[in-house]
């Protein structure tokens, strides 16, 4: 039986329609080598020039000096009006750890799945969720690798809390979200309410996999997710 997709501003609707293992399987077991290989080295390239946010992109920057403005957020600041219109997030920046990237959208499969990015550098916002700006979980999802090159959230596991995370919508405005956590959950038993489930309060949340590779699953171990409060 097919499982229709479900909103996932309801969370009991949500969880009813997605399993666990459908759910954080997420932007991982596409990015996986064949069965039987072993994993890829995987090597990043440092470009000589950085992008600027005023154009879409297909690039990642990996700084190799201290990050500038709009990198850290040491006093906490609280999350700001909500907004009362908002457009489709379409590029994210975390100069923390060099990244720089177009995001596209996606929603869940007809089987009930989250999709995953199709292309090493792909950032998918799932757009049953919330938009930047608006009282909600906002959820991109990205690849830790993909055939041996590193993928969008490689890095996602260096974030602490304080960095900032700048998100473009289609309108023009940016949004400035602040790291407020940054956990590992073991793939099977992840708190899907908690990481998928709408919030009272205008949130970002980004997952990729991590840990060791399953043979037998075609899988990472973990998932990071980290969350940011818009500020």
């Amino acid at each position: 039986m097919r499982i229709k997709p479900v909103s996932i501003r309801h969370v009991s609707g949500f969880l009813a329609a997605v399993s666990i293992a459908g759910l954080v399987s997420l932007a991982c077991v596409s990015n996986a080598p064949e069965l039987g290989e072993e994993p890829p080295p995987v090597v990043a390239v440092l470009p000589s020039t950085s992008p600027t946010p005023s154009v879409l992109r297909r690039t990642m920057v990996l700084p190799t000096m201290a990050p500038g403005p709009a990198t850290r957020n040491p006093v906490g600041l609280p999350p700001v009006k909500v907004a009362t219109a908002a457009a489709d997030p379409v590029i994210i920046r975390i100069q923390a750890i060099g990244v720089d990237l177009d995001i596209s959208e996606s929603s869940l499969t007809s089987w009930g799945a989250l999709a995953a990015p199709t292309d090493t550098l792909g950032v998918v916002w799932y757009k049953d969720g919330a938009k930047p700006g608006m009282v909600g979980n906002a959820v991109l999802t990205g690849h830790l690798d993909w055939s041996g090159k590193p993928g969008a959230f490689f890095r996602l596991k260096e974030l602490v809390p304080g960095d900032i995370i700048q998100v473009w919508t289609a309108d023009g405005k940016e949004f400035l979200y602040s790291v407020e956590s940054s956990k590992l959950y073991k793939a099977d038993d992840a708190p899907v309410a908690d990481i998928m489930g709408a919030k009272e309060t205008p949130l970002l949340t980004l997952i990729t996999c991590e840990g060791s590779f399953d043979y037998a699953k075609h899988d990472y171990s973990h998932r990071r997710v980290v969350r940011a409060i818009w500020y």
